[in-house]
């Protein structure tokens, strides 16, 4: 998902995307000598960052002047800061777009403090990606959950925003797992590198591509998944 500060940049990117023509929006808008930022909230080198690369080098294509288009790693708290700072310092002059966390309404909901947006009020273009996220934990540590009833798994985090302690912190709470979460990683990257090396013992990742991509598959195995159905 992708989201910016202004309706019309949004409305041209859509109809972009869809391989339908707004002549006379574009008429109106120009982007000559002006700069688009995609910003994320998280660090350089994980999914994120990947795919708003993705997204910059092909939608500079379907802007008027064919704008440069930067990405602005902004990580903590689990994407958490990036949606405060779009929120209320992001100018909103249709230049600045972000790609915030599958966590974001989650966030919204659940968290007591410190949340100083309102996804209601954001702009959408639209997703690049249905999330498919699974908790892998080391083969040693535990074969099932079950397991993780008798013994602790340690399990690294970027943020409370991140699906890398949400998905495990309501299990813990949901099934009596023993899990301790452990904060301080710029991205979801930085996590499961640490539990491929065996630096912590889980992390949660994007489905079976983020076990191919991270070549984790032969020390650690999914325990858990958690993904969104689309009804009808």
């Amino acid at each position: 998902m992708i989201l910016v500060k202004k309706l019309v940049v949004a409305a041209l990117c859509a109809a972009a995307a869809l391989g339908g023509t707004v002549p006379d929006a574009r008429a109106q808008v120009s982007f000559k000598d002006k700069r688009i930022t995609i910003a994320i909230g998280y660090g350089v080198g994980g999914t994120y960052y990947q795919y708003a690369h993705l997204f910059s080098r092909y939608l500079t294509r379907h802007l008027p002047d064919s704008p440069t288009i930067i990405v602005q790693s902004m990580p903590g708290a689990g994407g958490l800061k990036m949606l405060n700072y779009a929120a209320s310092q992001m100018p909103a002059d249709g230049t600045n777009l972000f790609v915030p966390p599958d966590t974001m309404v989650l966030m919204q909901l659940l968290e007591r403090t410190g949340i100083g947006f309102d996804a209601r009020r954001f702009g959408y273009i639209g997703t690049g990606d249905q999330q498919n996220n699974i908790w892998v934990i080391r083969k040693e540590v535990a074969a099932s959950l079950e397991d993780l009833k008798a013994r602790e798994a340690i399990t690294g985090h970027s943020g409370r925003g991140s699906t890398g302690l949400m998905i495990p912190a309501i299990a813990r709470e949901l099934l009596g797992l023993k899990v301790k979460l452990i904060g301080g990683y710029e991205g979801s990257r930085d996590a499961i590198h640490a539990t491929r090396k065996g630096k912590s013992m889980a992390a949660c990742l994007d489905g079976k591509r983020g076990l191919r991509r991270y070549h984790i598959g032969s020390s650690a195995a999914p325990n858990l998944q958690c993904r969104s159905f689309r009804s009808g």
